[in-house]
Parts: structure tokens; sequence; C-alpha cells
């Protein structure tokens, strides 16, 4: 039990237990599908998730990603076993992709796209400035487009988060 889920599971089957309906689980915080999680701590989460879903069978698990991972094919699976999963996607203009990341990002969007339920855009002011600019360097131009053509050829909500600033964004 290296996460400590073993600790938690009574609380959250207690909480599960106070819903009338369908349980709604987010699971987030940095970044979940991120390569550097091992397979050892892959393998703990997937049992307790799929722990969960045998405790509670109408349960929907919402995970946060931002895409830019390369172990697709454990997610895909962990996905399909938990069967109603959304996801939402981190999708900012500034600061959160380079040529490579967004390369990575655009590929695992065809992966999980019958997944991704929104996308969310932290409103910092350089994010905000970066959307509102006239122009935009080529590769700016490349994530605006793919994020219109995303948003005009699916049901997906685009969902603005607010930003805790330190002062200088």
């Amino acid at each position: 039990d290296i996460l400590n889920l073993n600790n938690i599971r009574k609380t959250v089957y207690e909480e599960i237990d106070k819903i009338n309906g369908k349980a709604i689980i987010k699971i987030y915080g940095g970044e979940i599908f991120a390569d550097f999680v091992t397979d050892e701590y892959y393998n703990e989460l997937r049992n307790f998730l799929l722990d969960i879903k045998k405790y509670k069978k109408d349960v929907e698990f919402v995970f946060i990603t931002n895409l830019v991972h390369t172990k697709v094919n454990r997610w895909i699976e962990l996905i399909s076993a938990l069967e109603n999963v959304n996801l939402s996607v981190s999708f900012d203009l500034n600061g959160r992709f380079t040529e490579v990341s967004f390369d990575i990002f655009s590929k695992n969007w065809l992966h999980y796209e019958k997944y991704i339920k929104d996308i969310m855009i932290v409103m910092s002011k350089s994010n905000i400035l970066s959307f509102m600019n006239e122009t935009h360097s080529a590769f700016e131009q490349k994530m605006i487009d793919f994020l219109i053509d995303k948003l005009k050829n699916q049901e997906i909500c685009l969902n603005f988060t607010d930003y805790v600033s330190n002062g200088d964004e």
C-alpha cells in the first residue's frame, strides 16, 4: 500500500454511501497519467479504482490530464475497465506546451477522443493575452487551429478556470 489507499478506502466508501444517485470521483493532482508514475503506483491506483467500481455500480470517474505522456496503453486499459470515464484536458496557449509536447498531446487526443468531455484553460494574464493577440507565432496558431477544430467537431465544454496569481500573472 505505497499510496496509502487502504487508509482512505473506508472514508471513500462512507462518502459514497451518502450519495443517492451517481457518484462522481475526480482524480487529479499533478499529472496522474505521467510516464514517471511507476507500474507499482499505477497498479495500486488501478486496483483501488476498480474496487470503487465494484462497491458502487453507479459511478463516474473523471480524470484531469494534460495528455502529455507516452504510456497510453495502460490508461486506455484502465479507462475501458472502469467503463464510465470522462477526461478533462488541460490546454493553455502560454507555457504549457513545446513543439514536442504538443505533438504528443495531439496524438494522444486521438486515443482518448471519445472520453474527452471538456477542455480546461487557466485564465492567467499570459493566457488571456495570448488568446487576445491578433498575431500569433506559427506554433501558437497551430494550437489555436487544433483547439477550434476539436471544439467544432465534438461535444466538448470549454472550461475557463480561475487562477491565483503570484502577482506576475
